[in-house]
């Protein structure tokens, strides 16, 4: 897949994102290995396996905008940081930096696979790589799901308040319960996650 980190108005150092940008391709197009050709300003109508980013600083946001383009069409999506987070320590612009590229490229991508992989936005170490290590420090195999869901859970909850904060309420009244060999995760408005769960497990 062809990648572009191109600039606007700001210099991000876009070199500096390519291994983010790598790890969600491979994430919603395991297929795919990352190319980078120079664009000289040319458009990309007609692509069929590409991707382009670009990030515009205004006074209040900052807009990351990916695009991506696939046989059956485009698809696009944008996510807004505060541009106050762009003053502060090189580090932490570049991790506020690094998930909103990943962010905007997993909507994106999403919008065009028309739902999510199996482990949804989660990159880097593969999923059953968590449970594994779990087990082999003595947990049964619900009590390593139950771990790995709790860190999903978490990781959710850290995308939600950067990016979708009326959502986040929802993942803070989330119920995880373990019953025997069953694992559940509940999300629900209001406080009726647990009630739902019990419904199930007991």
């Amino acid at each position: 897949m062809k990648l572009y980190l191109d600039l606007d108005n700001y210099d991000y150092q876009p070199e500096r994102y390519k291994y983010a940008v790598e790890q969600m391709m491979l994430t919603l197009f395991p297929e795919e290995r990352p190319e980078y050709p120079p664009r000289e300003g040319r458009t990309l109508k007609g692509e069929t396996n590409a991707a382009r980013f670009t990030l515009r600083r205004s006074p209040v946001w900052t807009t990351v905008r990916a695009q991506v383009y696939r046989p059956q069409g485009m698809g696009q999506a944008a996510v807004r940081v505060g541009s106050g987070e762009l003053d502060r320590p090189p580090e932490q612009v570049y991790h506020t930096l690094q998930h909103a590229l990943k962010m905007a490229f997993y909507q994106a991508g999403t919008a065009l696979l028309g739902g999510e992989p199996p482990w949804g936005a989660l990159t880097g170490v593969r999923p059953v790589k968590l449970p594994t290590r779990a087990m082999l420090a003595g947990a049964t195999e619900a009590q390593a799901c139950r771990e790995l869901l709790a860190q999903r859970l978490e990781s959710r909850k850290a995308d939600f308040a950067n990016y979708m904060p009326d959502e986040a309420t929802r993942l803070e009244n989330a119920v995880l319960k373990c019953s025997g060999c069953y694992v559940a995760l509940c999300v629900s408005s209001g406080d009726t996650a647990s009630e739902i769960i019990n419904s199930y497990l007991g």
